[in-house]
Formats: C-alpha cells, sequence, structure tokens
C-alpha cells in the first residue's frame, strides 16, 4: 500500500509526531509511506528512517498555493498513491481538488485533529472517502456542523501513545538535570507545576495569575516558551510583572525530549480556555506517571475520565484549580499505568479504515 500523509509542517506537536509515527509503522508493515510538509525538525526522522519527505508550501494561506495543485496531481500520479491522508485544512483543500483532476484517483481520508472555527473552509476535514475524528468530541463538531458533507460516520481513533517513548516511572537523566539546575540556580529545586505546549491566549496562562499570587512559595509555574517568543508571550510576561509574580515563573523555551520535563513537574496541568479535540500533553505526563489538574471538557475529559479523574476540575473553576493544584503538590496522588491509548491500537484502527476504502474501490 502506498500511503501520503500530508500536512502543514513537521514542527513540534501532536500532530506531527503522530504523523511521523504512524509513517515508521507503516514501513515497518511492509508499506510505502510518504510525507509532505512545509518541512521542520521531524523531516530529517523521515529522511534518518528512509521515508521520503517532500517539501512543499502546502500550510502556507496564500492564492500561490492554487498552483501547488497540479504539482500533488503529478506527485499522486508518479507515486501510483494508494491513499492520501490528510491532517489539516489546506493540505485536505489542495489534495481534494488534485484528486478531483485524477483519472485512477487515490482514496482520501481525513483526520480531524482540532476543533476549527465553524466555516465552509473546515468544511473539507468531513469531506473524506473516509472522516477519522480523534475523539468523541471531534466526531459530535462534524456530525453537529458538516452532517451534509460526510459520506459516512466518523470513525473514532483516539491518539496513541508509544510506551517506549514515555515510560511509566521514567527517571530524570542526571546529565539533564544538571543542565537545568546549571541554568535555573535555587529555582530548579522547587515544586514545579508545567503548562506544557506552545504558549497561546486559547492555553489559559493568564487565569493562573491569581494561583501563583496565592500559592505557596516554594512553588513555580513551569512554560515551554520564551518572554520575547510571541505578541501572547511578551503580554503575559509583563501581566506577570504586574501581578508581582514574574520571579514564580520558569520560561523554558522548546524542550524536545518531553518525557523529562513531565518527570521533573509535580503537577502537569491543562487549562485550556475552549475546548481541545485530544490533549496528547494529558495523556503523554499521565503515562510517565505525573498528576494532571485538568479542565473537565473535550478530549481531554475522555482522556482523563478513563486514567486519572481524579484530577478533573469544572471548566473554569479557577478556584477548584488552585485548591487541587495545591492539594496535589502537599500530597502527590498515585498515578497508575495504562495500556489505553496506545500507538498498536491506533495504528490497527487506522489500517482497518484504508483497507475498508481499498476494499470498494
Amino acid at each position: 500500500m502506498r500511503v501520503i500523509q500530508i500536512l502543514p509542517a513537521l514542527h513540534v506537536g501532536g500532530v506531527e509526531r503522530g504523523t511521523i509515527d504512524w509513517a515508521l509503522a507503516l514501513k515497518q508493515m511492509g508499506h510505502v509511506p510518504m510525507v509532505i510538509s512545509g518541512g521542520g525538525h521531524g523531516a530529517s526522522q523521515l529522511s534518518a528512517q528512509g521515508i521520503q519527505h517532500i517539501q512543499l508550501p502546502v500550510g502556507k494561506k496564500s492564492i500561490k498555493s492554487l498552483f501547488l495543485v497540479k504539482q500533488l496531481k503529478q506527485i499522486f500520479e508518479e507515486a501510483q498513491v494508494d491513499v492520501v491522508h490528510a491532517r489539516s485544512r489546506l493540505p485536505a483543500w489542495l489534495s481534494y481538488w488534485a484528486i478531483k483532476k485524477m483519472n485512477r484517483k487515490p482514496a482520501f481520508v481525513t483526520t480531524l485533529h482540532g476543533l476549527h472555527t465553524v466555516s465552509p473552509y473546515a468544511g473539507i476535514m468531513a469531506k473524506g472517502d473516509a472522516v477519522i475524528a480523534v475523539s468523541k468530541t471531534a466526531k459530535s463538531y462534524l456530525q453537529q456542523h458538516f452532517p451534509q458533507l460526510l459520506k459516512s460516520e466518523p470513525v473514532v481513533v483516539y491518539r496513541g501513545i508509544d510506551e517506549a517513548e514515555f515510560p511509566y516511572g521514567f527517571q530524570n537523566d542526571t546529565a539533564w538535570l544538571q543542565q537545568k539546575h546549571n541554568e535555573l540556580g535555587a529555582l530548579a529545586n522547587r515544586k514545579k507545576v508545567l503548562l506544557p505546549g506552545r504558549l497561546s491566549e486559547i492555553k489559559g496562562a493568564m487565569g493562573l495569575i491569581p494561583w501563583l499570587q496565592n500559592a505557596p512559595k516554594d512553588i513555580v509555574l513551569v512554560v515551554n516558551a520564551k518572554p520575547e517568543d510571541s505578541q501572547f508571550s511578551r503580554k503575559f510576561a509583563s501581566a506577570l510583572t504586574a501581578y508581582d509574580v514574574y520571579e514564580r515563573v520558569v520560561w523554558l523555551g522548546v524542550e524536545r525530549d518531553m518525557k523529562q520535563l513531565y518527570a521533573w513537574a509535580d503537577v502537569v496541568l491543562s487549562v485550556n480556555k475552549k475546548p481541545e479535540s485530544f490533549g496528547r500533553t494529558v495523556l503523554e505526563a499521565l503515562t510517565v506517571g505525573c498528576p494532571v489538574v485538568a479542565f473537565d471538557h473535550g478530549g481531554v475529559s475522555e482522556v482523563m475520565s478513563v486514567l486519572f479523574p481524579d484530577g478533573l476540575v469544572a471548566h473554569n473553576d479557577w478556584q477548584g484549580l488552585a485548591e487541587k493544584v495545591n492539594q496535589f503538590l502537599a500530597q502527590s496522588p498515585q498515578v497508575s499505568p495504562h495500556k489505553q491509548f496506545s500507538n498498536e491500537s491506533q495504528f490497527k484502527q487506522t489500517m482497518a479504515v484504508y483497507q475498508s476504502l481499498l476494499t470498494k474501490q
């Protein structure tokens, strides 16, 4: 089976990680995977494994992107591709138009990874020959907003995790810890509450300031950003200064080895303003064994309800969240190992979707 996955870029993120994992799995199964993206850190990982990566600006929102349709059609034809699997809106539209122009059409699969603003532009994620939703939340979004576009009921395939990459009970490497002590000095010895992932308005960081003002003095908030990274990080830094809690935040920047961060942290947070379609960082942290406190909505709620319901707090209940975080810091709860949400299960279900389409052709 020849499979092309297409997405905007291969930088840090759950969609990107999942794309690479699936490409590697396809190769191990004896299939021929290819990935088309705008490039990024993950492209070298694919190349190192002998998987073809074609760099095209398929995530660039520009009228010039329409010229890529002809190029994609040529790539699909030359590769004699069986399945085109689109994981984002613009790459999905470009693939859709390219396939329309082909005589021998590959199966077109879309995966809805995010709960996008409802619009005709977002509707492309419902137009696949088969549509995968990364949670029941994502499936409901599709059925509620785009029922007329769906050819069949979306298939829920939860994102999986590689236990070897996030081993339960993982202990930090001595060299990694030493580096953090060198960078942070005494701050590295404080209790750490981690807000993982890209820092943005939607992540809910601003709501943590009242908690920081009242939290015990030996606690710091750790974020995956630097103050100058973005407009929001600058805004957040200014607010921290205004409320006299700037010194309570550790600005780490991007950390690629996330299991080290989860093992280092005492509590991980998920406080998004809007529901997430899945919530990969929550799953990663719990798999390593780090307690999570999360708002009870969206895909995060689906993961937490199964693995660690004690960490759920009503959405926007910031007081309840503060109390729960402080409680877990005072006495760390046990997070049990689990076998749910595995890569193996995700791969098996995704392959079943492909095969169901190919047997119809």
